[in-house]
């Protein structure tokens, strides 16, 4: 069943937080409907005293849910990272501090993935898809990944098909991202 919590100040009678679970069962969009897409993925910088969130453009992704008793499916096909245009791209610029060769980012989303894959290449590559294999890295369970400044990233969020009880959905997206150093 939905239900209400809250954190209430009993010192100064007054409540701090307010929150509605609609679906304890499973999670659910903004609207109370089931998640019949990807979420929409963001990034932060994680050492900064800005929580400004910067929204990562959706590519390919692969998407089941369950909607009144029955499983749904969709499958949507973007372009390779490499074919983005840069010239129309909105960089997301990373600070440099004490001249550190990566920045930690913060990454939001409605649910957390299990697994995210980052892919990495540098900006100048772009248009190239026969190019070599990208640099990669995978992280569990976490909510933190490193970014360079001048490269292209496709970062592959995983959530696995035995978490469906739990989340009401599994599937798999990837968020391509440009970055340059601000």
């Amino acid at each position: 069943r939905p239900f209400l919590f809250g954190i209430l100040d009993d010192a100064h009678d007054a409540w701090l937080f307010l929150g509605v679970c609609r679906n304890p069962q499973g999670e659910e969009s903004a609207s109370g409907q089931p998640m019949a897409s990807a979420p929409d993925l963001y990034l932060a910088d994680s050492l900064s005293s800005s929580l400004e969130a910067f929204p990562v453009m959706l590519g390919n992704y692969t998407w089941n849910w369950e909607e009144d008793g029955r499983m749904q499916g969709v499958v949507a096909c973007g372009i390779h990272p490499l074919q983005i245009d840069l010239e129309k791209a909105v960089p997301l610029k990373l600070p440099r501090y004490n001249q550190m060769e990566e920045v930690p980012c913060s990454v939001r989303t409605a649910v957390m993935p299990e697994t995210l894959t980052v892919r990495e290449w540098d900006v100048s590559q772009a248009g190239r898809t026969e190019t070599a294999e990208p640099a990669e890295t995978v992280y569990q369970d976490t909510g933190l990944i490193n970014l360079k400044g001048g490269r292209i990233y496709e970062i592959v969020a995983e959530w696995p098909e035995d978490q469906m009880e739990k989340h009401g959905f599994y599937g798999e997206a990837s968020y391509v991202v440009v970055t340059e150093w601000n």
